[in-house]
């Protein structure tokens, strides 16, 4: 666990949503709780009868007892709170408890049959205006992706587009559509949906860094930082399309892309040059 580029990623988000607009971020605001002490950890572990992970240990007593993360953040351990034990821990293999989104969790346990099922229901139920329909489809279309069926997945998702979704919806149907094209090698088709992607969702942050990715993948990244860093003024992040964007977020948009520019980098075969976006992400 890297804890400083833990803390500059949250330094950055803190700095990029001012106006904690990302999900969750008004409650944890981006900042760590005061982390335990080893003796408080130690006496917690004594008392639930189990030792945490090593880098749980590590979050716990050297970045916060909880705080900035995903969603609402990362809930920490309450010292002082009652530790009752039922008997030995009742299971011996890998469980989730129960969701009403099991759909979803179907699709992320690769469990497709179940998926199929849920998702012919929900088709069966219809779809109440253009949100739900839109939901459908992309819900299809990643289950097509993950069947193996990139063309149909492609069809689904192209047959969606132009339904007036809300602003997220379109956002991922344009992300997926892109992808969808990256997998069938189609370079300048990719390049043709992802300056529709920015035409039509200019908020969204990840039609750029697709922008830039595509001169990686074209092979030519000095051409790809040129696009990144004149595309960091543009956009204001999904989340903050309502609000003004001041001049000073202009540089950690940019920090922000890169990083994720590199991860795109690593995903899509170009390993050697995720490192040029990496110092970018650093700076």
């Amino acid at each position: 666990m890297d804890l400083d580029v833990i803390r500059r990623g949250i330094d950055a988000l803190r700095e990029y949503d001012t106006d904690l607009d990302l999900f969750g971020a008004r409650e944890h605001r981006y900042r760590f709780k005061p982390p335990l002490d080893e003796a408080t950890l130690e006496d917690v572990e004594t008392r639930i009868g189990v030792r945490f992970p090593a880098d749980y240990r590590t979050f716990l007593t050297r970045l916060g007892n909880g705080g900035a993360g995903p969603y609402y953040g990362v809930h920490g351990v309450r010292p002082a709170g009652s530790w009752t034990r039922f008997g030995p821990f009742p299971f011996t293999e890998e469980w989730e408890p129960p969701t009403d989104d099991e759909g979803y969790l179907a699709l992320y346990e690769r469990r497709d049959g179940d998926a199929r099922d849920l998702l012919a229901r929900a088709h069966a139920a219809g779809a109440e205006g253009d949100h739900e329909a839109v939901c459908l489809a992309l819900a299809e279309a990643v289950l097509l992706r993950e069947e193996g069926r990139i063309a149909d997945a492609l069809t689904t998702v192209e047959h969606a587009i132009p339904r007036n979704g809300w602003w997220y919806d379109r956002s991922w149907l344009h992300r997926l559509r892109v992808e969808l094209l990256l997998t069938q090698s189609r370079l300048d088709d990719a390049c043709t949906a992802t300056e529709e992607h920015i035409a039509r969702c200019p908020d969204d942050d990840f039609g750029y860094i697709r922008r830039a990715l595509l001169r990686v993948l074209a092979g030519d990244p000095s051409a790809a930082e040129e696009v990144l860093r004149a595309d960091a003024p543009l956009g204001r992040g999904v989340r903050s399309a309502g609000h003004p964007r001041p001049a000073d977020r202009t540089p950690v948009a940019l920090r922000l892309r890169a990083r994720r520019l590199a991860w795109e980098c690593r995903r899509w075969g170009h390993a050697t040059d995720a490192p040029r976006f990496d110092a970018i992400a650093a700076g």
